[in-house]
């Protein structure tokens, strides 16, 4: 701006004109009695439009973050119904063999080493990889949903270890209200794992509601008289702390347990 001025000065110097008198000559000489001026007004547009630009910036590396963990989310979601089968094979296998040693237990007051050999049943290699990934994907209560479940997996797995190492040392076995109470944490997982494997179906209708502790024991067989405790065990704690039903929406859809 200082070279243009001092060109349009020196030019009207030499070659005076009417132009230069009645045009040129005014602006030059407003223009260095006022270039502080000046010079501040461009430096300041010139600040306005470098945040602008970086603030334009921030926002599209921002959707496009959004966009790459969308694409996460619905690529980790979409593999979520497999996952939480597996999950409830598993509790299926887990209640089928409390099912044989509470039997035992029932009969001669525990389950010890010398009366059966227990062998913890095999969570699907990769299921607990594959949630931990959907909790980094996932947000809110759907998340939440997720590490309770890998909690209760990991606190269940840890007592099938216990109790396998108890009996196979020979050391002490098991009455049947702690068999029971495993019982119940088993059909805890496969309820979780159900109302998981709900929402992570598309066509889950909005008005159903979660499955209970209760209901998970109705739905693996176990109807016979011997298994009163569990139920009553699983009914209370279904009063005291009812499961929910995580929507993939991150809302907890409300409303009570349902009961068998």
């Amino acid at each position: 701006m200082s070279i243009l001025l001092i060109g349009l000065d020196g030019g009207c110097k030499l070659v005076p004109s009417e132009t230069c008198r009645s045009v040129i000559v005014p602006v030059t000489t407003i223009a260095w009695s006022w270039q502080s001026l000046v010079g501040a007004i461009f430096t300041l547009l010139a600040a306005v439009y470098g945040a602008w630009f970086v603030l334009r910036q921030i926002q599209q590396n921002d959707r496009q973050e959004q966009d790459r963990k969308a694409r996460r989310l619905r690529a980790q979601r979409a593999a979520m119904p497999l996952v939480m089968s597996e999950v409830c094979e598993f509790a299926e296998q887990s209640v089928e063999r409390l099912k044989r040693a509470l039997a035992v237990a029932k009969q001669h007051g525990s389950v010890t080493g010398t009366r059966m050999t227990p062998r913890a049943p095999k969570l699907a290699p990769g299921a607990v990889k594959e949630i931990t990934a959907m909790v980094e994907a996932a947000d809110g209560a759907e998340a939440d949903a997720y590490i309770d479940l890998l909690a209760e997996l990991q606190v269940h797995l840890a007592r099938w270890r216990s109790f396998e190492a108890d009996l196979r040392a020979r050391r002490n076995g098991r009455v049947p209200r702690d068999i029971e109470i495993e019982i119940v944490d088993a059909a805890e997982i496969y309820a979780r794992a159900s109302n998981l494997l709900a929402v992570a179906r598309p066509g889950r209708r909005p008005d159903e509601g979660p499955m209970s502790r209760r209901s998970a024991l109705t739905v693996l067989g176990l109807h016979d008289i011997m298994f009163d405790d569990a139920k009553g065990y699983a009914e209370r704690t279904d009063a005291r702390a009812p499961l929910s039903l995580a929507d993939s929406g991150n809302a907890a859809l409300a409303g009570p347990a349902v009961g068998a």
